[in-house]
């Protein structure tokens, strides 16, 4: 046997070896096996394992004999570790070995559950997305569908605008329907006319025995309270107070037409601002729509054909007597009122306070063509033609009863002798100062039904007489 010979090994020693060997071998196996799976499914998440080289010097790569680690060469050689301490490292690197593939076999566990989970996450927020974007579609929907909506909003706005601008028009074309503030305005303006122009009376104290019956009998429509006139005209308030009620009679009488209603069924004043037969025939063929079957005829037809005609008949103006009718008509006004009070005011100023009159009663003419061309029905009525009157037995004449509805008492809460006024219930007209302005319908040509006072009658009022017993 030569010096460079192998030693021999017993055969227990050689038995162990290669069971050693063949439990290596399998381990080894197994271990590149794991390995190799180790590694695709780290290749699949991206990551890398570490080889030994990291931790142990001089060992070979995982495809090497990779037990053996620092006890071998590059040729795969034992080298200068004995066979005890071989085995003993082989197995020591072993076991670290398998330590390490069980935290990675954890790892890659815990990195498929992350990416399942993160698989399932996308998934969900895929659907959600869809949602969002679904529930986006439809809001925009309704979006689009409230911006047409409101498109048609401002057509049929705008068309109901065009509307009532065409209907305006219509009434331009019938007439000017002035405001209820505009005819309010103008009646208080004629009020405030008469009265600074009954300033001046009273100046000349007048023998009331020198009026005839008939005189007194007009006197008494405004003075429906006074029952002894010399006592009553002594003083010049009232005097002036009575020159303003008469004036008011006359022109709510007279220049201003009122068509019968249920509380007073007389007709009452005229149109003296159309020619004189025209307004005859104008008045009859009111009056007989005013009593024809409502179904037949409605109050709007009524009204909306008077306002209509009266609107028309008004532009005939300056071709027609029109202008020489309503002169007549003023004039007879003029010389009526005149004739009455003119006693009570120095000769000199007589003259000027007729043409005062005369601008008046010009006044209240255009006031009530005005009224005449209103699809609104209005009047002007004096204090107590509708109003019950009740006989007072033992007394000429009848007692009015004051009415806060339809009267304003504006002269204090007493009386000319300086006595307390009881309440409204007790009051007693004594005498009615300016007529008072009624309103039945609208412009639209509805409400014809409800009739009311929009400008109460001014009167004084007294404490009623008890009646006289026998």
């Amino acid at each position: 046997m030569s010096d460079n010979a192998a030693p021999r090994r017993s055969p227990k020693g050689q038995h162990e070896q290669s069971s050693d060997s063949g439990g290596l071998e399998v381990g080894r196996g197994h271990a590149m096996s794991s390995q190799r799976s180790h590694e695709n499914r780290s290749q699949h998440d991206g990551h890398v394992l570490p080889d030994d080289s990291s931790t142990t010097s001089g060992s070979s790569r995982v495809g090497g004999n990779w037990w053996r680690g620092g006890g071998r060469n590059e040729q795969g050689d034992v080298g200068h570790l004995q066979p005890g301490e071989e085995k003993k490292s082989s197995w020591t690197r072993f076991k670290a070995w398998a330590e390490q593939f069980d935290e990675q076999e954890t790892f890659t566990s815990s990195s498929e559950y992350d990416s399942g989970e993160k698989e399932r996450l996308l998934e969900r927020n895929y659907q959600l997305r869809e949602k969002i974007d679904q529930q986006a579609g439809l809001i925009s929907k309704l979006r689009s569908d409230v911006e047409k909506e409101v498109e048609k909003c401002k057509e049929i706005k705008q068309s109901a605008d065009r509307m009532a601008y065409a209907m305006e028009q219509k009434e331009l074309s019938i007439g000017r329907q002035d405001s209820d503030l505009d005819i309010h305005t103008r009646f208080r303006s004629l009020v405030g006319q008469i009265k600074t122009w009954s300033v001046p009376f009273a100046q000349i104290h007048q023998d009331v025995r020198a009026y005839s019956a008939e005189t007194i009998e007009e006197f008494r429509k405004v003075c429906p309270g006074v029952s002894d006139f010399e006592r009553f005209l002594q003083t010049p308030r009232n005097l002036r107070l009575l020159v303003r009620g008469y004036v008011g009679l006359v022109v709510a009488g007279s220049l201003f037409r009122t068509i019968p209603y249920p509380a007073d069924p007389r007709p009452r004043g005229e149109d003296v601002w159309m020619d004189r037969e025209l307004a005859h025939s104008f008045a009859s063929i009111e009056k007989s729509f005013f009593h024809s079957n409502r179904k037949l005829i409605s109050y709007r037809d009524l009204h909306d054909w008077r306002a209509l005609t009266a609107t028309l008949i008004s532009r005939l103006g300056t071709y027609n007597k029109t202008d020489e009718s309503t002169e007549m008509g003023i004039t007879a006004c003029s010389r009526r009122i005149m004739s009455l009070v003119a006693i009570w005011v120095a000769a000199e100023d007589r003259r000027m306070l007729e043409d005062g009159l005369q601008k008046i009663l010009s006044d209240a003419v255009e006031l009530s063509q005005t009224l005449r061309c209103q699809r609104a029905f209005w009047s002007i009525r004096l204090a107590g033609s509708f109003v019950d009157r009740t006989l007072n037995a033992g007394r000429v004449g009848s007692l009015l009863y004051f009415d806060e509805g339809t009267m304003d008492d504006k002269h204090g809460d007493e009386d000319s002798d300086g006595r307390s006024i009881p309440t409204s219930s007790q009051k007693a007209v004594e005498i009615i100062i300016t007529p008072s302005l009624w309103k039945c319908g609208n412009t639209d040509g509805e409400r014809y039904d409800l009739q009311s006072c929009v400008e109460r009658s001014e009167v004084k009022c007294k404490r009623p007489l008890p009646p006289r017993h026998p």
